[in-house]
């Protein structure tokens, strides 16, 4: 123990990847799918591996992309050495992104906020414990890719107004690149307004701040030199259908002018989920409010240094800047939790300080809440349903859970409980997500069809209710076979993936189809309906054949 603390004082970037990756790597190769995010990107860098098109690959036979590609593109990289795209190499970027925010946080508060090597550690471990966090480096989506560059981007942005050097204006721009093409404009837009912000508040004075200016406007268009090309080529191969989805992705979300309801929520929508994404470390502040006696604003912005000026900026602008659009998730402030980390751990430790009682409250509850996990876990040997590699993942989850209990109660009360719930954290990830979740997923299904349909029987969807969904699950784990229901069935039929009411409604409207049911699934993980495999047979060609 003292040889793994004395590795997190001197290199706390480095302890917190391994972290990191201990927490993230084991539940990303155990879980299969089970959300229709997560397959619809893996199947792009799926569709690039099959078709040898970087730009703009087409999968379900005719859909383009709906973001850059450079998730695509690490995916793909990633996947090159293992031949196929599978849950975890599609699951890697995120997780790579986490230990870059990881390591990050580590190094700005230790270089810029002059924080000890063992506070870096603690406020970087906060960062990736936060449930917002910890779920979306998880997760194969674009966020954290996104949150990885803009966080990067800001520091770096920080450092070159203050030091200058060709080396990082380059890592600037390099890192803003790296989020336009993740995500569109927005990754450019964002560190720009919360470094001009930052700039504002820091005073730097009319010429210092007009210079720096200058600086970060060429940054960003110089980040927008290899977006544009692709932009470009993909216009190029994907016409006006790629402008419109293009405009609509960029622009019409933040306008709130899209052609389809968006995840649309009101104002405050941002703010509960901010509160919620925080856990557990959201109780931090609510019992610190029973110990601050009237503080004065002004006084703590007057005393504030630079750097927490820079942590303070990118908090505000980017909750009002995903504020304004009607379009609102909880990962969208992903770039937020990065820099409010070490505020909270400056509150928790201050709390600690303060009010010994109330800190132990906060250490009880996770507390209570290990030794629950580890019970759990130990009970899991009893329940039937679990496979083999879940019986031994959660009996050596029980055990670790409990030694850094016991091990804990002997270290200072901050450093503990966050012991305690990185190791909460990969219990549950390991031993508990994956069995929950195989029961969730479309695999099974996909399975089924793999097994029935013959390899070069065709196999079609059907989702009448949403033009734009698909079976993304099944169509990844089948390697991009579906395709959409033709209107002419050819005479040797074929295979349908729909739900028990689209298949009668099909019916009903197509006399000369037959489905036999093959299988049934009682909810969809993709559209959340009830979903069934079918023998399709045209019986009009048959009845032709026959004459």
């Amino acid at each position: 123990m003292r040889i793994a603390a004395s590795f997190c004082r001197r290199h706390p970037a480095w302890a917190v990847m391994i972290a990191a990756a201990v927490m993230l790597v084991i539940p990303a190769a155990l879980t299969p799918f089970n959300t229709k995010g997560e397959p619809r990107e893996a199947i792009v860098a799926l569709s690039m591996l099959m078709s040898g098109d970087w730009v703009l690959p087409v999968s379900f036979g005719a859909d383009i992309p709906y973001k850059p590609p450079f998730l695509a593109w690490m995916i793909a990289m990633l996947s090159l050495p293992f031949g196929s795209v599978s849950e975890l190499t599609a699951r890697l970027p995120s997780i790579l992104a986490c230990m870059a925010i990881g390591a990050t946080v580590a190094s700005f508060v230790r270089r810029d906020m002059g924080w000890s090597g063992g506070r870096a550690f603690a406020a970087a471990l906060l960062t990736i414990t936060t449930v917002e966090v910890w779920r979306g480096a998880g997760a194969c989506r674009v966020d954290m890719v996104l949150t990885a560059a803009i966080t990067g981007a800001c520091v770096t942005l920080y450092r070159l107004a203050l030091y200058g050097g060709v080396g990082r204006f380059a890592g600037a721009v390099a890192l803003m690149t790296v989020a336009v093409l993740t995500k569109g404009p927005v990754g450019m837009v964002l560190p720009c307004l919360i470094i001009a912000v930052w700039a504002i508040g820091a005073r730097l004075g009319s010429r210092r701040f007009w210079t720096l200016a200058a600086i970060v406007a060429a940054a960003a268009l110089l980040s927008l030199v290899i977006p544009a090309w692709w932009y470009a080529e993909a216009y190029r191969r994907g016409g006006r259908e790629f402008l419109d989805l293009a405009m609509e992705e960029n622009f019409g979300r933040m306008t709130g002018t899209m052609s389809y309801a968006s995840h649309n929520n009101p104002w405050w929508y941002n703010l509960q989920t901010l509160v919620a994404g925080l856990l557990p470390y959201t109780l931090i502040p609510v019992l610190a409010l029973f110990e601050v006696r009237r503080p004065s604003g002004s006084r703590i912005f007057r005393n504030m240094g630079r750097a927490s000026l820079l942590a303070v900026a990118a908090c505000v602008v980017t909750l009002v800047f995903y504020t304004i659009p009607s379009s609102k998730r909880s990962v969208y402030l992903l770039p937020i939790y990065p820099f409010i980390a070490p505020g909270l751990l400056w509150l928790w430790e201050w709390l600690a300080i303060r009010s010994p009682k109330v800190e132990r409250l906060f250490g009880s509850l996770i507390t209570i809440v290990a030794v629950v996990v580890a019970v759990a876990l130990l009970a899991a040997p009893f329940q039937p349903w679990l496979s083999e590699v879940s019986l031994i993942a959660s009996l050596l989850s029980a055990v670790a859970v409990g030694t850094v209990v016991i091990i804990a109660r002997h270290s200072g009360p901050v450093k503990s409980t966050l012991a305690m719930i990185a190791t909460i954290y990969t219990a549950i990830g390991i031993a508990i997500l994956p069995p929950v979740m195989t029961a969730k997923t479309d695999r099974g299904m996909a399975c089924t069809v793999a097994a029935t349909a013959g390899p070069a029987d065709p196999v079609w969807e059907l989702i009448t209710d949403d033009p734009l969904l698909r079976y993304y699950t099944i169509g990844f784990y089948l390697s991009d076979r579906i395709r959409q229901l033709p209107d002419e069935i050819p005479a040797g039929g074929g295979w349908l993936l729909t739900s028990p009411d689209d298949a009668a409604a099909y019916l009903a409207a197509h006399p000369g189809i037959s489905l036999t049911p093959v299988a049934e699934k009682r909810k969809s993980c993709d559209t959340r309906r009830p979903m069934a495999l079918y023998r399709l047979d045209n019986t009009n060609s048959i009845h032709s054949s026959d004459r």
